[in-house]
């Protein structure tokens, strides 16, 4: 009774590691995906802010007068 008392010990606690293993393994996962998101929304923004600042450095330049200062 002892021995199989064990057992049922034994595959309960193999049981129990491997759906938390499963668990974290899914969490991770997710994470991981999560954060390429953040990462790539984040990136998109960034590429736009710079695009616009570049755009008004761009303009900002052509209002500078053609012809050079009077010496």
């Amino acid at each position: 009774m002892l021995e199989l008392s064990q057992a049922f010990e034994k595959i309960a606690r193999d049981s129990a590691q491997n759906m938390i293993a499963s668990a974290t393994d899914e969490g991770n996962k997710n994470l991981e995906e999560r954060a390429a998101e953040i990462s790539s929304h984040f990136t998109d923004q960034l590429e736009g802010h710079v695009r616009s600042y570049l755009e008004f450095i761009g303009e900002s330049i052509k209002e500078f007068p053609k012809k050079p200062p009077a010496a």
